[in-house]
């Protein structure tokens, strides 16, 4: 019964699957954050070629969409091999 119970959860939830995304997202987050520190210090430092506070927001808000659609993916990814319901779509009313 527990091994039935355990196959089923890894067939509905693929843990391996959320974890890898979970991952793969840190590591985009950490890179995102260093290349801010980066920039900012750049900005701090009187650097020439330094951008704006603005173009730093600009650069993070990208990141985090580019972080948000990763996990998006990784939800379809993981719900690709849930098993399916074989009913049909009910009619919209």
């Amino acid at each position: 019964m527990i091994v039935v119970a355990a196959s089923i959860t890894l067939q509905r939830y693929r843990p391996d699957v959320r974890l890898r995304a979970a991952a793969l997202r840190r590591r985009s987050l950490e890179h995102l954050l260093r290349e801010a520190e980066d920039l900012q210090f750049a900005q701090k430092t009187g650097q020439p070629d330094a951008p704006t506070e603005f173009e730093i927001a600009r650069l993070l808000s990208r990141g985090l969409s580019e972080v948000d659609r990763m996990d998006l993916g990784a939800t379809d990814a993981s719900e690709q091999h849930a098993p399916k319901n074989d009913r049909p779509a009910e009619p919209a009313a």
